[in-house]
């Protein structure tokens, strides 16, 4: 099964609430204490990771919950192929939070 109109508008919401929290979420990571207890090496990586681990965390529990089962590999691979298209966006939203 492949998603839905109204699963991609859900995971772009998903994507659209991530950008606009990533000012707190370099805020939170990019404090020099937190970074050097996490051993955090390029913190603008960092938070990219943190915030496509979100999205996707985010994504994968509401596609469960609606459907009652684990996303397959067609629909992984949709879901992957959205997020990765506006990375550049999530990207050089970190860049101007930082």
């Amino acid at each position: 099964m492949v998603l839905d109109l109204t699963m991609r508008g859900v995971l772009e919401q998903y994507i659209d609430a991530v950008v606009i929290e990533i000012p707190n979420i370099v805020t939170v990571f990019f404090d020099h204490l937190r970074k050097a207890q996490l051993q955090i090496q390029n913190g603008r990586d960092f938070a990219l990771g943190i915030a496509l681990g979100n999205i996707q965390h985010a994504f994968l529990t509401y596609l469960d919950y609606i459907q009652r089962r684990p996303p397959n590999h067609e629909e992984l691979t949709q879901i992957a192929e959205i997020i990765f298209k506006r990375t550049a966006e999530i990207r050089s939203a970190i860049f101007n939070a930082t």
